[in-house]
C-alpha cells in the first residue's frame, strides 16, 4: 500500500509540475501556442481588475501585463520545484499552487465568468488537494514505520543484552565449576602425595622417640640400681675395716 501511494504521489507531482510549467511558459511567450497565448492576454485584462488579496481588500491596481508575467514566472518555478525537488519543498510548492488556483476560482466568480471557464481551475485545485492528502498520509505511514523500526531495534537490543547477561552468567558458573574441580583435584593430589607420608613419618618418629625415651628410662633405672648396690657394698665393708685387734 505504501509503495502504491508513493508511485501515485510521484506521478501527480510530475504531472502537476509539468502542467504548471508549460502554462507559465504560455503566459510569458507565444512560442508554444500563439492562439492560447492571445486568449490568455485577453483574459488577464479582465483578471487584473479583481486581483485577489490586493485589489479588493487594499485597492492596489497592477497592469494586466505585469500580473500575467508574475503569475507565469511563479507557475514555472513552482512547477519545476513540484516535479523535481525534495518532498519538503514539494509540500510548500503544492500549497503555493493551491493558493494560485483558488485565487483563479475567486477571480472567475468576481468577474461573473461562465462556469465552463472555471472547470480547469476547479479540477487542478481538487488534484492539488488530493496530492496534499496523499503526502500527509505518506508522512504518517513513514513515521509509523520509523517508530516500528525503532521499537524492533530496541527489542533486538534488549534481547542481545539479555543473551549477553545470560552468557556471562553461564561463563561465570562454568569458571566457578572449573575452579572447584581444580581445587578438588589439587586436594586429591595433596592427599595422595603429601599428607599420608607425613602422617606415617609422624607416627614413626613418635614411636621412635617413645622407644628411645623408654630405653633411656630403663638405662637410667639400671644405673641407679647399680649405684645403690655399690653404696650398700661400701657400707658393708666399712665396719669390717674399723674393728681393732687386741
Amino acid at each position: 500500500m505504501g509503495r502504491i501511494a508513493s508511485i501515485v504521489l510521484t506521478t501527480l507531482s510530475l504531472f502537476l509540475g509539468m502542467f504548471f510549467f508549460f502554462m507559465g511558459v504560455i503566459k510569458l511567450s507565444p512560442a508554444l501556442n500563439v492562439d492560447i497565448h492571445r486568449e490568455i492576454r485577453r483574459r488577464f485584462v479582465r483578471y487584473a481588475r479583481v486581483i485577489p488579496f490586493l485589489t479588493v481588500p487594499f485597492g492596489i491596481k497592477i497592469s494586466a501585463r505585469t500580473y500575467r508575467q508574475t503569475i507565469g514566472i511563479i507557475e514555472i518555478v513552482a512547477g519545476l520545484a513540484l516535479a523535481f525537488l525534495p518532498d519538503r519543498i514539494k509540500l510548500y510548492m503544492n500549497l503555493f499552487l493551491f493558493s494560485i488556483t483558488f485565487g483563479a476560482i475567486y477571480t472567475h466568480i468576481a468577474i461573473e465568468d461562465e462556469v465552463d471557464k472555471m472547470y480547469p481551475a476547479i479540477a487542478f485545485t481538487i488534484i492539488l488537494i488530493c496530492r496534499l492528502i496523499l503526502y500527509v498520509l505518506q508522512c504518517k505511514q513513514r513515521k509509523s514505520e520509523y517508530d516500528r523500526q525503532q521499537q524492533q531495534t530496541e527489542e533486538q537490543f534488549d534481547e542481545k543484552q539479555c543473551k549477553l547477561i545470560h552468557q556471562q552468567q553461564m561463563d561465570n558458573s562454568n569458571e566457578q565449576q572449573q575452579r572447584q574441580r581444580q581445587q578438588k583435584q589439587q586436594q586429591k593430589k595433596l592427599n595422595r602425595k603429601g599428607r599420608k607420608p607425613k602422617l606415617i613419618n609422624k607416627t614413626i618418629d613418635e614411636d621412635y622417640y617413645v622407644d628411645v625415651y623408654n630405653n633411656s628410662d630403663e638405662s637410667g633405672n639400671e644405673m641407679k640400681k647399680n649405684k645403690k648396690s655399690k653404696k650398700k657394698r661400701s657400707s658393708r665393708k666399712k665396719p669390717t675395716n674399723s674393728i681393732k685387734v687386741d
